[in-house]
């Protein structure tokens, strides 16, 4: 019964070695699937991280899960409004009685009709402006630019 029993071992021994065998074969596979795979997912998760930002993709092609919009700056307000603070008297050029030189632009045609405004009566009004500007020669030049307002007599002569 001994040689029996050694017998009946040896049979299991060998075809738990042929399992083994047979094992290592399938496991061979499956690893070989599973790395595919992980390249498959390793592929996919790269297009999904894809946005308008970060790819050529157009911004229409982001949907509704838009990235967050970068933060601009780290400075925190103040809560002051911008521009000059009330109470501050600030710091201008006063206009000058006499400028150096004038400088008139007139209109050559009228902005509403298209007319040509060569034989136009003057108007009373317009706007003048003054430029302060800083020669080479180190000597203040005044200019008054005068924009001068002009009409058609025969305009008038119509209404």
């Amino acid at each position: 019964m001994a040689g029996a029993a050694q017998r009946a071992r040896q049979l299991n021994r060998e075809e738990l070695e042929a399992r083994v065998a047979e094992q290592d074969v399938v496991i061979a596979r499956q690893g070989a699937v599973i790395a595919e795979m992980k390249a498959q997912v390793a592929e996919l998760q790269a297009k999904l991280d894809q946005n308008s930002r970060n790819s050529s993709r157009p911004s229409s092609s982001d949907g509704y899960s838009k990235p967050s919009p970068k933060k601009r700056s780290l400075r925190e307000r103040s809560g002051r409004k911008p521009g000059g603070q009330e109470g501050h008297e600030g710091a201008h050029l006063e206009r000058v009685e006499v400028p150096d030189r004038q400088i008139p632009h007139e209109p050559d045609f009228c902005e509403g009709c298209g007319r040509d405004l060569a034989d136009g009566e003057e108007l009373a009004g317009g706007e003048s402006r003054q430029v302060f500007d800083i020669p080479e020669k180190l000597s203040l030049e005044v200019i008054e630019h005068l924009a001068k307002r002009s009409a058609l007599r025969a305009l008038w002569a119509r209404e």
